[in-house]
């Protein structure tokens, strides 16, 4: 944990790799979870930096990302679901949060089915109003962030399972990038931009190389992504460096 101000860090011991990390909305708590199928509430208040609560899923489950519900009482998760009996499935949960002193819990409440494969990818709209998913199975879909319902499909240009996602500053277009796995260097390098209001695509933009993360500037329609070239998959365990700085796109409308 870094203090910006102090200029100094603090180190928070935790039991297994740590794969996502996300603030709620108060900054009082960091939400983890890891490649042992766990969440992880931990409490950053006055450098506390305590674990305060832990929810563990079967092995049968991959926990992916995680973003926190308006009023910081839950979270809603991205998962994949697989039984030997049972095909893939793309899971949303929605995880409730009680952050009471000797009471914290985080505790499932509700789960959808929401994909055909492995939901990998979530956002939420910076107005509260909307979520996006995102899975391996190429789709990405648009929720009512209070009803909890799908409302439409999205960013339908892209042809991999779906890397990252986010929200315009206002909400009013969502970008999308695949997640392009190994030696597939014949994958289209694209971001698609959608109407959140529609779910049409509005925009594609082909950059040099797969873009594997983008962010959204808080108050104006810029958008930056980074990413990487790949020859193939011994390329990146050498450990080479990306070729590719962060690209910042400035979007005008006409």
């Amino acid at each position: 944990l870094w203090d910006l101000r102090a200029r100094r860090s603090l180190a928070l011991t935790t039991p297994d790799e740590i794969l996502n990390v996300t603030y709620s909305p108060d900054g009082n708590f960091l939400l983890i979870n890891d490649k042992s199928e766990t969440v992880r509430l931990i409490d950053v208040r006055n450098n506390k930096n305590h674990i305060m609560a832990s929810n563990s899923f079967d092995q049968q489950y991959w926990v992916n990302e995680v973003v926190w519900t308006a009023k910081g009482d839950g979270v809603l998760m991205c998962a994949g679901r697989q039984a030997s009996s049972v095909q893939e499935k793309g899971m949303l949960e929605l995880i409730a949060v009680n952050t009471a002193e000797g009471a914290a819990e985080l505790r499932s409440v509700l789960s959808i089915v929401a994909h055909t494969a492995n939901c990998t990818a979530i956002a939420m709209d910076p107005q509260n109003r909307h979520f996006v998913t995102g899975a391996y199975d190429a789709s990405a879909c648009i929720w009512d962030a209070q009803e909890l319902c799908c409302l439409r499909q999205c960013c339908t240009s892209l042809e991999e399972g779906i890397g990252n996602l986010g929200f315009s500053f206002d909400g009013s277009f969502v970008a999308g990038v695949c997640e392009v796995e190994g030696r597939n260097t014949t994958a289209r390098k694209l971001i698609d931009i959608s109407a959140v209001s529609t779910g049409e695509t509005v925009l594609k933009i082909d950059s040099k190389a797969y873009a594997r993360r983008l962010a959204w500037h808080p108050r104006q329609c810029v958008m930056a992504y980074g990413g990487e070239k790949l020859q193939d998959e011994s390329y990146r365990d050498r450990g080479s460096k990306s070729e590719v700085p962060v690209t910042v796109v400035t979007l005008q409308a006409k």
